[in-house]
């Protein structure tokens, strides 16, 4: 049974740390590889470096039944399992000898503002020498997929691994009265199969890309191709850290959308172009500053087309500031996340402009900040069912959207 799953990369140095990263998001399928752990083993020491949140009062967990739940606060199924593992918590909360342990290993305040949005029942813990999730869940290459789940008995011996969308109350009583729990007693789940792994023997975009970033010896590329139909749609902008874009397989309209950072609306393309794919690659390792608008100029160059841009009265929606005291600015922090799970935006260390964007294209509506103010970068957990309640919830961060009529810009392509 396909589970959905965050998956991490192998860590790589420089430039492909990040790119190769987010390739293997789409292109390689981690999680069916197999883990180092099995039940029936021994289970490695659970080190904890902080106690987060629903801190035990005694903090001794030998001898007592262990559920362990590895997730992070980029991980998008991992959030999604929260209200499934409170509910069952709060089932079995008369057994003293089990304990929900959830576990991490990123800062506790990173964790914090994730939990203020999205509330666990469990103890929150974290493990920043990574021993946990080395012992745990890494792979020999050093990548990792979470959710993941472990049930350890008093005796520390493991007895069920799997994800939080297959655990159920038969499983967690079966385990509790040291019953063998079967393949059958797990949760069938609804969602739809994993990727489909790719080979080396096939000569995919995924691949060109890594050769390109990987040659040092280029410096400065651009390449516009022909889509192909069946590959993988994929977009990358790492213009301001690694000086790379690429967006594969993707029709034009898409593409300068995603250049300009506007709505669909905003882009007229002319009727030749409708149906085309296109695949762009761009690459600047010389030390001056890029933007989108490099890209833009080389491809509108090599297809020959001319851009013309309108301004148009708009009703918007602006993002304001009505109590700067909620508004934290993230610090210190490299790496964002901009993604949603089945409830939420899931928005980490992003500017206001993304956040905007990903706003808008949700609910197509056009969303502006005329704030200067609002320079930095900050999480936030939005509700993504309605307009209405992700409104709602930006005034727990101090924002407010109002109505206002302003000049937006139109572009045409021919």
């Amino acid at each position: 049974q396909a589970t959905r799953r965050c998956v991490q990369a192998p860590k790589k140095t420089k430039i492909m740390k990040k790119i190769t990263c987010i390739i293997a998001f789409i292109c390689i399928q981690f999680a069916n590889a197999q883990n180092l752990l099995k039940v029936g083993d021994k289970a490695p020491k659970i080190e904890i470096t902080d106690y987060i949140y629903n801190i035990p009062k005694d903090k001794n967990i030998a001898n007592k039944y262990i559920l362990l739940e590895f997730w992070a606060t980029w991980c998008g199924s991992c959030l999604d399992a929260v209200p499934k593992l409170n509910l069952l918590e709060n089932k079995f909360k008369d057994q003293n000898n089990l304990i929900f342990i959830s576990i991490t290993d990123e800062k506790p305040e990173k964790a914090l503002r994730t939990i203020k949005r999205i509330p666990f029942k469990s103890a929150v813990v974290s493990d920043q020498s990574l021993k946990t999730r080395k012992s745990f869940i890494e792979q020999n290459d050093g990548s990792y997929s979470i959710p993941k789940t472990f049930l350890i008995d008093s005796k520390g011996i493991i007895k069920w691994i799997g994800t939080p969308d297959l655990m159920n109350e038969t499983i967690l009583k079966k385990f509790l009265n040291q019953e063998k729990i079967n393949e059958n007693d797990n949760s069938l789940s609804d969602l739809p199969p994993a990727p489909v792994f790719v080979t080396n023997k096939e000569e995919k975009l995924s691949d060109v890309i890594y050769k390109a970033l990987s040659d040092n010896n280029t410096k400065y590329s651009f390449s516009l191709t022909s889509g192909v139909k069946d590959d993988y749609n994929f977009k990358y902008n790492g213009l301001e850290s690694n000086n790379v874009y690429f967006d594969l397989n993707n029709n034009l309209k898409s593409i300068l959308k995603n250049l300009k950072n506007v709505l669909n609306e905003q882009i007229k393309i002319s009727e030749k172009y409708k149906d085309s794919l296109y695949s762009v690659f761009f690459k600047n390792s010389i030390n001056k500053i890029v933007s989108t608008d490099d890209v833009i100029k080389h491809l509108l160059n090599s297809l020959k087309i001319s851009e013309n841009v309108n301004f148009l009265e708009k009703e918007v929606w602006n993002l304001k500031i009505i109590d700067s005291s909620k508004l934290v600015v993230v610090q210190n922090e490299k790496d964002s996340k901009n993604g949603q799970n089945n409830t939420h935006f899931l928005m980490g260390n992003l500017k206001i402009n993304d956040v905007n964007k990903s706003l808008s294209e949700k609910f197509n509506t056009i969303i502006t900040t005329n704030e200067k103010t609002l320079n930095g970068s900050y999480d936030f957990i939005l509700r993504n069912d309605s307009f209405e309640n992700m409104s709602a919830d930006l005034k727990v961060y101090g924002l407010e959207l109002k109505r206002e009529i302003k000049l937006i810009k139109y572009f045409t392509y021919e």
